[in-house]
């Protein structure tokens, strides 16, 4: 049987795979990364900052926030508030 902790890894896990799919790299001190891998783990460690006993369902949901988010480009809708809006509800 898998316990909870195991669950919890394996969907952290599959939500970092997932993002590092993301062909945009960004800096993350040993190197370069996918963004959205980097900007997960900056959530993660932030809810720890704020909430030190956050469930993992609030854990996985800062974790998983931006998940696949470049597969849909902001670029591709128009400017301003309407576009950004419209980009929203498409990812």
């Amino acid at each position: 049987m898998v316990n909870a902790s195991s669950r919890f890894e394996a969907v952290i896990a599959a939500v970092d795979r997932y993002n590092a799919g993301d062909p945009r790299q960004e800096s993350a001190g040993t190197g370069s990364e996918p963004r959205e891998v980097v900007y997960a783990r900056r959530m993660t460690f932030h809810l720890s900052q704020l909430y030190p006993d956050a469930s993992e369902t609030l854990q996985i949901a800062a974790r998983a926030q931006h998940i696949g988010r470049w597969e849909v480009p902001r670029h591709s809708y128009p400017p301003g508030r309407e576009g950004y809006h419209a980009w929203r509800l498409a990812c």
